[in-house]
């Protein structure tokens, strides 16, 4: 398919290209699964996935690799500000919230970077001062309630 599209490879690259991680079709299939878990954000399925894939070909580095890794992702999985909070926690001295303060120091950038500035535009007001609009039709008449008040 390279050689068909033009692309040149270096020997090395040649020699990943070749290697067969596993020779187990069963072992691959479940790596195949592992990865479409992942994929639609299935963490845990994804860990049980790789470890019954290394499971079965002790020699499928890859898939322990991938284990280890989506056993991570599992482990912190769930809302950002749980997750940086448990970890600051775990690094952080006694009492002190470095994920709040890092919140407020974000939000106190933003507003200072985000608002109306000199160059805010009225397209409307620009408009009609421009005469670009012409001059605005008097309102239309109340509507006729045949005498009757409301």
């Amino acid at each position: 398919v390279l050689t068909a599209l033009g692309v040149a490879l270096s020997p090395e690259d040649e020699a990943r290209l070749d290697v067969i991680p596993t020779d187990d079709l069963t072992a691959f299939l479940l790596f195949s699964r592992g990865l479409l878990a992942e994929d639609a954000g299935d963490a845990a399925g994804a860990t049980r996935l790789y470890a019954d894939a290394a499971r079965r070909d002790p020699g499928f580095a890859l898939a322990a690799e991938r284990r280890d890794e989506s056993a991570l992702a599992a482990r912190t999985a769930g809302p950002a500000r749980a997750v940086l909070t448990a970890a600051a926690a775990a690094s952080a001295p006694e009492g002190l919230d470095v994920v709040g303060l890092r919140a407020d120091e974000i939000a106190a950038r933003l507003r200072g970077n985000i608002g109306p500035g000199p160059d805010t535009r009225e397209a409307l007001v620009e408009g009609n001062q421009a005469g670009i609009l012409g001059p605005l039709p008097d309102p239309p008449p109340p509507p006729d309630t045949g005498g009757e008040q409301r």
